[in-house]
């Protein structure tokens, strides 16, 4: 777990998870998302955001005509199998990046696989924030 852009994330590289261009969960990719459901499930009163992100390079393939599709087809089958291993679904919600959060400059294999991610972000609680009761008062 980290801290990225001020959000608690679990970073999940989309390369052990998933094989190119797919949005089903690989053998050890299933494993590693158990792991991670289990450990999730057992933290009381948290919500999760699956985001998936992309690489640059495109994609266009009929079930995944650009990389918004995939990788929201991969942030939803990360859910799915969450849910599946004991995470109760009120908790979950799915989000597609594509390419537009880059961790690393795109102009290598190396950068892109690090691109390529599934990340397990933790929804903050916005009633722990300072001013939070003002900003009730004023959306009644």
């Amino acid at each position: 777990m980290k801290i990225i852009d001020g959000k608690m994330v679990v970073s999940l590289g989309s390369d052990l998870l998933f094989h190119a261009g797919s949005a089903k969960l690989s053998k050890e990719g299933t494993q590693a998302v158990k792991d991670v459901a289990t450990q999730l499930a057992a933290i009381p009163d948290k919500r999760y955001q699956v985001e998936g992100h992309t690489d640059n390079l495109p994609i266009s393939t009929a079930a995944f005509p650009s990389n918004w599709e995939l990788a929201s087809a991969r942030a939803v089958s990360v859910v799915k199998t969450m849910i599946e291993n004991g995470m109760t679904p009120d908790r979950m919600s799915a989000a597609s990046y594509a390419d537009t959060q880059p961790m690393q400059p795109n102009t290598s294999a190396e950068g892109r696989a690090a691109n390529r991610r599934v990340a397990i972000v933790v929804v903050p609680d916005l009633s722990m924030m300072p001013g939070y009761d003002e900003l009730q008062k004023v959306s009644q």
